[in-house]
């Protein structure tokens, strides 16, 4: 099981992920597990995370952790969206498309979220932008002619430059 912050199996397979396909300082290597092999705090915390490795390079390796999300039911995503069916696993495969969008968008948004430290976008609450809209405003967009559940992300620059949730649509 992974602990998080301190000696992060997690972080070593980013490290592995990007020697093996090659390094590129913009990209966020996801490293997804099996069924329970999940790590501290996931479930009641947390549906996935993401972060940055100790800059052993310059800057580190950007990546996001996604356990088997399916296994926390609804409480990260399942069926939130669509209703189980069996076309794509459509409702039981919702929240990895809601979560890793997320995961994605907020890694983007804060690059050197090194050891929790937020130093690109959030509000005065310290919430990222899928952080101000998780869990609300869920719907399809549809990619290639497949249909996935995805949250909004916040914009500064929507309502007028008030702020507002702006969806993919």
């Amino acid at each position: 099981m992974a602990s998080n912050l301190t000696t992060d199996p997690i972080e070593a397979e980013a490290i592995n992920a990007s020697q093996h396909f090659g390094y590129d300082r913009n990209a966020t290597y996801f490293v997804l597990t099996p069924p329970g092999h999940g790590a501290t705090a996931y479930g009641s915390v947390y549906c996935a995370y993401h972060s940055e490795t100790g800059h052993t390079t310059n800057p580190g390796v950007r990546y996001a952790f996604m356990p088997y999300v399916p296994e926390q039911g609804a409480g990260c995503g399942t069926n939130s969206v669509n209703k189980q069916d069996d076309a794509f696993g459509h409702g039981y495969l919702d929240g990895y498309s809601i979560v890793a969008g997320h995961e994605y968008a907020e890694a983007v948004t804060d690059p050197g979220n090194l050891t929790g430290f937020q130093d690109g976008w959030n509000d005065v609450q310290t919430s990222e932008n899928g952080d101000k809209c998780a869990w609300s405003g869920l719907q399809n967009i549809t990619l290639t002619g497949q249909t996935y559940a995805v949250q909004p992300m916040w914009s500064n620059e929507a309502n007028g430059g008030q702020g507002a949730m702006r969806s993919y649509r």
